[in-house]
Parts: structure tokens; sequence; C-alpha cells
């Protein structure tokens, strides 16, 4: 399956936000740092969003499949944050390819 990852954008969270359809979901994938009701500029502030650490994974279509974050903790060390995955994409691997990729990338800078 042919995909993409780059930075994200404050903008990506008007498609990702959708996915997350209720306050007990918001605080599944974002812990306490996310209040409900999400929306892209509150919840782009709260999570620290910048395109430096923070990414997106696109399909061949354009179309954002998934999202994620990684935060270095040491050089030979990176953790993956609020990774999620487009709900009706679910199941197909990729979020094992997206998290190998962002594991690639932050291995990178």
């Amino acid at each position: 399956m042919e995909t993409l990852l780059r930075p994200a954008f404050q903008k990506d969270l008007y498609q990702i936000l959708p996915w997350i359809e209720n306050s007990k979901m918001l605080k599944y994938w974002g812990r306490h740092r996310l209040t409900f009701p999400p929306d892209p500029e509150k919840t782009w502030m709260e999570i620290g969003g910048n395109t430096c650490d923070t990414y997106v994974l696109d399909d061949t279509a354009g179309a954002i499949v998934g999202y994620g974050q990684t935060i270095r903790r040491d050089p030979s060390a990176v953790h993956l944050a609020l990774i999620i995955v487009c709900p009706n994409r679910r199941g197909q691997g990729l979020g094992r390819i997206f998290c190998q990729q962002l594991i690639h990338v932050s291995f990178q800078h």
C-alpha cells in the first residue's frame, strides 16, 4: 500500500478530529492534555503541534489516513504519541506502516 508521511499542519485537524466521536474517545486518545469538544486551533495548541514532530499519513489519493507525533526521549529512543488511524481504514495494516515510518523519520533528524 502506497502512503506518504508528511508534516502535519493545524488545518489537518479538520479531517482528523471528526474521527473522535465523543469525550471518552478524546480522553483515550489525548489523555489529560485535551479538552472536549475539540476544535483544530485549541487542539493544536493543547497537543503542542508543530511541523517538526507532528505527522500525517496520506494515501495515494491524498486523503489523510493517520496522525501521530514523535517525542525524542534521548538520542537512542523515540516515543510515539497520539497515534490515530482513520476509522474506515483500520484493519488494513496502516497503523503498523505509519509507526514504522514515524520511527524511521525520527532517527533521521
